[in-house]
């Protein structure tokens, strides 16, 4: 089983990615879990910026199904 962490869309539901990941690269999906990340406060040149939040999608693989990530 393999687990593979994508940045996703706010507001997009887990049963969206789990139709797009097995479309885009043909693999069975075990399981997506979705994170909130939150945003950060940050300080450039005296100034406070906000970066914003956005989604993590942490989708679980089928045992024998993986993604190739660098290509050989």
């Amino acid at each position: 089983m393999g687990k593979y962490v994508f940045e996703v869309y706010q507001g997009v539901k887990s049963s969206q990615v789990r139709f797009a990941i097995q479309k885009t690269y043909g693999v069975d999906v075990q399981s997506v879990h979705m994170v909130r990340v939150p945003g950060k406060k940050v300080r450039m040149r005296g100034r406070t910026n906000v970066i914003k939040r956005y989604d993590k999608a942490i989708v679980t693989l089928k045992a024998g199904h993986s993604i190739e990530v660098l290509p050989q």
